[in-house]
């Protein structure tokens, strides 16, 4: 199902949902910068009363920093000159589309992508800071994303293009294997019912994390 960027029924459908892809690898335990627990207080908020949560929970809910207009301006201007170098390296176009696809199999999740060709490839650009490298290797949460985006999209392939000018970016296909988002659909789920248990959720680990490297790598080519 998708619903066009910017409507009522967006804003109310992004409202309603437990969670969009781009947290997914945050539910997982694979975000460097946000513990799993840190999004589970997060989400109790959603999915509770606040009447019946303590304190002590209601204060762990942080409070989602807002993006300013000049960023998401600056964002919005780099991902479109981005566009331009990867339409012109592959000739490619993108059908009109922008907005979010609910997970049809379970449609509490859904997902973004930030375009999707006329070739019905998915396109997620991500644009490192001017005084950051590229990424040596394709990062897991944006791996997860992007699972979430083809679950979603039912589009299963995707270009996975990090960009910071038209002489210094690369791109990693990713293919779609139906085990490995049954993998992460089941650790939603955990996650989710952690939430309505009101239970927090297991620490991440060294281990889990190699794990999980090992299983999402194995859908990316460069």
């Amino acid at each position: 199902m998708f619903c066009q960027q910017g409507t009522e029924t967006w804003l109310a459908l992004r409202a309603s949902l437990s969670l969009t892809s781009s947290n997914f690898g945050t539910a997982l335990g694979l975000n460097r910068y946000q513990s799993r627990r840190k999004l589970y207080h997060n989400e109790l908020p959603k999915h509770h009363n606040p009447a019946v949560l303590t304190e002590k929970e209601l204060q762990q809910a942080q409070r989602q920093p807002e993006i300013s207009p000049e960023v998401a301006e600056a964002g919005l201007a780099a991902e479109a000159l981005a566009q331009r170098c990867y339409c012109a390296t592959w000739h490619e176009s993108f059908r009109p589309e922008h907005g979010i696809w609910l997970v049809l199999e379970d449609p509490q999740y859904a997902a973004s992508p930030d375009g999707v060709t006329t070739s019905l490839r998915l396109w997620e650009c991500k644009h490192p800071m001017d005084w950051t490298p590229l990424y040596e290797e394709p990062k897991l949460t944006h791996l997860c994303q992007i699972y979430g985006q083809m679950a979603a999209t039912n589009v299963h392939v995707a270009d996975y293009f990090v960009w910071k000018n038209d002489d210094d970016w690369r791109n990693w296909e990713v293919e779609w294997d139906p085990s490995t988002w049954q993998a992460i659909h089941r650790e939603l789920r955990k996650f989710h019912q952690c939430v309505l248990n009101r239970t927090p959720p297991p620490n991440s680990s060294k281990a889990l994390v190699a794990e999980w490297r090992r299983t999402l790598l194995n859908s990316v080519q460069e």
